[in-house]
């Protein structure tokens, strides 16, 4: 149908018009995939709010409660200063499992 074609002040069609029968494919904006946020995004601002919640309230709680001052109002600081060991320790685990590797006998 000529009433389909979009023109142009010069009469033709717009460059970014296809001609007549071509199918339009959907641009990113159109599509309805990207309505709203994603599960991972809802995951990761639970998560976040979750350990800055946990993290305020321990402290608090940690120094008004306890008496605790410095780095000890941190809740369960032996947890966290213990965290890069017991990571690295998880690696070599998997890395072990993976590569065949194991304990040697003395």
């Amino acid at each position: 149908n000529v009433g389909d074609v979009i023109c142009a002040p010069s009469g033709g069609p717009t460059p970014d018009t296809p001609p007549p029968g071509v199918p339009v494919e959907p641009t990113p904006e159109s599509s309805s995939s990207s309505d709203g946020i994603s599960g991972g995004a809802i995951f990761l601002i639970i998560f976040f709010v979750g350990f800055a919640v946990y993290m305020a309230a321990g402290m608090a709680y940690m120094f008004k409660v306890k008496g605790e001052s410095g780095v000890n109002i941190i809740p369960h600081v032996e947890f966290w200063k213990d965290l890069p060991n017991l990571m690295k320790d998880g690696a070599l685990f998997i890395k072990n499992k993976v590569t065949g590797g194991g304990y040697s006998s003395v």
